[in-house]
């Protein structure tokens, strides 16, 4: 990986339009931050930029599929950035 760069991924859903991941800052002593939204991705794996190298995140994603059907948030996980 780049500098600063995560790759992410998560199992492909059947019928997904997109999919949506959510990072925020991880910390193990302080309280989570808020999520926000990284990128919106039409593939189920894909690289982050733009993160501050040595800090770790927390990621998780949604798939979005057709008639605004959604699925549940996925569990998170935690990558430092390089």
């Amino acid at each position: 990986d780049n500098e600063g760069e995560i790759d992410v991924s998560c199992d492909a859903v059947p019928k997904t339009n997109m999919y949506v991941i959510e990072c925020r800052e991880h910390s193990e002593t302080a309280a989570p931050g808020t999520w926000q939204q990284a990128k919106p991705s039409s593939r189920s794996s894909t690289s982050i930029t733009g993160l501050t190298s040595g800090k770790k995140y927390a990621f998780r994603f949604r798939a979005l599929g057709p008639n605004s059907l959604e699925s549940p948030w996925s569990g998170e996980t935690v990558c430092m950035a390089p």
